[in-house]
């Protein structure tokens, strides 16, 4: 005999909630200076942090911090997110809580940035991309050991169009996974 809550459990589509990581350092894994910022700004996401109370990020001088358009974005990424998103089972084990795959840019860029991409993948592997933040940092060349030291940031970049999320899960498909 068949429960009705087994029919129930039965119907729901098996979905994995992720958080991957897409980064452009030249390959180089000795980049944990860089995750800070990048761990901060998933927890602000995720509401267990805010601006007004970090202690790591920063910033190049000639950027100008806006701490209202900052939050006004992470809002905007929380809520693009399932309300369950931060409550469903995550893969990997990169950052604390939740996080996916790191993936390496290619063609790598003469640049250093690590994009964090909001997502769901379902049983057939079918990807849905929410959102995305992207944070850029000074220097060129993360194989570099003064670019890595103390990293500044130089620009966040938010992306929210469907088309842009549509080629960003694309890419994350193409990319190779980082060691």
């Amino acid at each position: 005999m068949c429960l009705e809550s087994e029919k129930v459990e039965a119907q729901v589509e098996v979905q994995e909630y992720r958080a991957d990581i897409l980064q452009n350092c030249q390959l180089e894994t000795r980049n944990f200076a860089f995750y800070r910022p990048l761990s901060f700004f998933r927890r602000w996401v995720e509401g267990r942090s805010d601006i007004r109370n970090q202690k790591i990020l920063a910033f190049v001088p000639s950027y100008v911090v806006d701490t209202t358009f900052l939050q006004r974005q992470i809002e905007k990424v929380r809520k693009s997110l399932p309300a369950d998103f931060f409550k469903m089972k995550f893969t990997g084990s990169l950052l604390e809580g939740p996080t996916g795959t790191r993936y390496n840019n290619s063609p790598d860029e003469q640049a250093i940035w690590f994009e964090m991409v909001f997502s769901k993948e379902d049983k057939a592997g079918k990807r849905t991309t929410y959102a995305a933040f992207r944070i850029t940092f000074d220097g060129n060349d993360a194989r570099i050991e003064e670019q890595r030291m103390d990293p500044k940031i130089t620009n966040i970049q938010f992306v929210f169009d469907k088309d842009e999320l549509a080629k960003l899960g694309e890419r994350l498909k193409s990319s190779s996974p980082s060691l």
